[in-house]
């Protein structure tokens, strides 16, 4: 015997609350727009730039009998410590910024864009760097 009586009533259909629209502008705003903003600024706004990488070895053309090959484990590179460190230094040298500057204008290529057009990734000539101020460039 089936009692109709005490039925459970029906659940009326729901509407979305403030909070549930808040939830949503919240997710928008946090979520959402941040990489649409940082997107629309890197490919309308910002200027291109391009990555280079440098590598080297040093090899030396000295060739020892085939006992000192053999009995010279301590040397596999085949290069002396006073060649790479004399390389090394001079990769980090200000010397070779100096000279890569000459080249190519690195301040121009930098500043490609303006800071009216680029405000965030334009460098701005008042600005001084450890690289600049040692190679005595005044801006």
């Amino acid at each position: 015997m089936s009692d109709t009586s005490h039925a459970i009533p029906q659940v009326t259909r729901s509407h979305p609350r403030k909070r549930h629209w808040l939830v949503l502008l919240s997710f928008v705003v946090m979520v959402l727009l941040p990489p649409l903003v940082a997107g629309w600024y890197l490919w309308t706004r910002a200027a291109d730039r391009y990555v280079s990488t440098v590598g080297f070895s040093v090899r030396t053309e000295e060739m020892g009998s085939a006992i000192e090959m053999l009995g010279g484990i301590a040397e596999l590179s085949g290069s002396s410590s006073t060649d790479t460190e004399i390389l090394y230094k001079f990769i980090q040298s200000q010397e070779l910024v100096r000279r890569a500057d000459q080249a190519l204008d690195l301040r121009s290529l930098w500043v490609k864009g303006g800071p009216e057009i680029d405000p965030v990734f334009v460098y701005q000539p008042p600005a001084r760097s450890r690289i600049w101020s040692a190679t005595g460039a005044a801006w």
